[in-house]
């Protein structure tokens, strides 16, 4: 008989300890990790976790984090102190003993954070509800502030009285006419990021200004000499400081990343990462290297306020139709929603189902109706400007793109709009920059959501499942609908350890 294990921490208020409990007795061996370690036979649910690619059962989105919950026997009251201990935030581990197997060789169910702690049931159980390691990304992206000391005396780079406690933004990729935060209005010097740049093209009014050239520090940048109509960068910093006053809005294109390698999509998310503080042993890098391989085109954003990692990543991500999720190894990793491939992990047969087979809606939303159109929105505009706000040397074609928050890339199916009379328009916001790497993004999903899809959700025993992954392709048969066998990608995944039973949202 499979036997559950869990390993849990938390502070008891002295200081972080670790607890241990399984659906029966126990004993690690003096070779496991932890050695001798006796879990005590109180698992009442071991775990029941629920996890998706994207929210809603559709082939593309938002990231979404897992969850669920593990319920704990105390009966007896002997754990009635866990009550008061601080769980929150803290890791935990389920594993699957298999009868004779180690514990070295056990598979780990859920590795994921405690949320709170539930003793509704105060007399009986104990409740841990769980989120998956994404649940970390949950958090703001920034956290440097302006200190806003910059003064009349010009010194500095950290705002006026007003900019105190504001966050200070950051750029990964390239974005164009973003409006840099006037740091130091006496010296007219502005941040377009915190980070380094490659490169910085400032504007006055959607006139380029003349490039004076770079300084490696701010101390240099303010005793520069600058001539009007000209500005000089100190791209270390992020800053620009200008030759004197503009007439009208100072606007900027900016270029982070030292090559064009570093600004595909999956070099965006591994450099947000970095920022957020998760270590590169948590990355699962040859995820992020074969997204870069699938999707170079170079994407961009720039982060203000209090977004959160996850919502960054969401939104780069998003541009090329990719996905993020924790493995059971608590790494991050990437991939790209194609549909099923042709290689099959694994294959499903009825013989193998438990319960209902459903079959539910779904496409680019969850209606289950085609998309006919795809449009992809590319290199946003970050300051939309009208003839009012641009001076009379602006050229027509600088007047025409900047009057526009987006450009456009359009597939369309007419035959999928003449069969569906309610066809969807499936419409996608980038920060790609390019019309090229657009229009085979809209191509690519024209294709993949053009024809008619459904979504599959079986129920098998544990065993069967070991292994299978979100975003993996599996084969299923059945009596009907499926006679031959299709291929389909798991898009979903719920583990019911107390049961033995997983749940698969299978699409295709």
């Amino acid at each position: 008989m499979t036997i559950y294990t869990v390993e849990l921490q938390a502070h008891d208020g002295s200081g972080v300890v670790s607890l241990y409990a399984a659906s029966d007795r126990y004993n690690t061996g003096p070779t496991d990790t932890p050695a001798d370690k006796h879990f005590s036979p109180r698992l009442k649910e071991p775990a029941s976790f629920e996890r998706a690619l994207f929210s809603g059962g559709a082939g593309q989105g938002t990231p979404t984090v897992g969850f669920g919950e593990i319920v704990i026997i105390n009966a007896d009251g002997v754990l009635d102190a866990w009550a008061d201990y601080a769980f929150d935030g803290r890791p935990c581990v389920v594993k699957a003993v298999e009868p004779g197997g180690t514990y070295a060789s056990a598979m780990v169910l859920v590795r994921g954070r405690i949320e709170s702690v539930d003793v509704t049931d105060v007399f009986r159980t104990i409740r841990l509800r769980l989120y998956d390691p994404l649940i970390d990304l949950d958090r703001p992206l920034l956290t440097t502030a302006y200190a806003g000391t910059t003064n009349a005396a010009g010194q500095g780079a950290e705002g006026t009285s007003d900019l105190a406690a504001t966050l200070k933004p950051r750029i990964y990729g390239v974005v164009w006419n973003i409006a840099p935060t006037n740091v130091n209005p006496f010296e007219l010097i502005y941040q377009a990021s915190d980070r380094p740049a490659f490169s910085i093209i400032a504007y006055d009014g959607g006139l380029a200004l003349t490039n004076a050239g770079d300084t490696a520090t701010l101390a240099a940048l303010t005793a520069a000499t600058i001539p009007a109509g000209s500005y000089r960068t100190c791209l270390a910093l992020g800053l620009i400081r200008l030759g004197g006053t503009p007439a009208r809005a100072v606007t900027a294109d900016v270029v982070a990343g030292a090559a064009a390698a570093n600004r595909s999509s999956a070099r965006i998310v591994q450099a947000m990462l970095a920022d957020a503080g998760v270590p590169a042993g948590s990355i699962d890098t040859a995820s992020f290297d074969a997204l870069h391989t699938a999707a170079p085109a170079i994407n961009g954003i720039r982060v203000q306020g209090d977004v959160t990692v996850m919502t960054a990543i969401g939104q780069v991500l998003r541009g090329v139709g990719a996905w993020i999720i924790t493995t059971a190894q608590g790494l991050y990793q990437v991939g790209r929603f194609t549909g099923p491939t042709t290689m099959p992990v694994a294959s499903f047969a009825n013989w193998q189902l438990r319960g209902d087979v459903e079959r539910l809606a779904t496409g680019s939303d969850d209606t289950g109706i085609p998309t006919w159109r795809v449009v992809v929105r590319y290199r946003p505009i970050g300051v939309v400007q009208g003839e009012g706000d641009l001076v009379g040397a602006v050229s027509a074609a600088r007047r025409a793109a900047n009057a526009q928050q987006w450009r456009e890339a359009v597939a369309e199916n007419p035959a999928t709009k003449a069969r569906w009379l309610t066809a969807r328009v499936l419409t996608v916001e980038t920060g790609l920059a390019n019309l090229v790497e657009a229009q085979a993004e809209a191509n690519r999903l024209l294709a993949l959501f053009s024809v008619k899809r459904a979504l599959w959700r079986i129920r098998v025993d544990s065993r069967f499942a070991i292994g299978v992954e979100l975003g993996e392709t599996v084969s299923l048969t059945l009596p009907r609908h499926l006679l031959t066998g299709g291929n389909l990608v798991v898009t979903g995944r719920v583990d019911d350890a107390s049961a033995n039973r997983v749940q698969l949202d299978l699409w295709g």
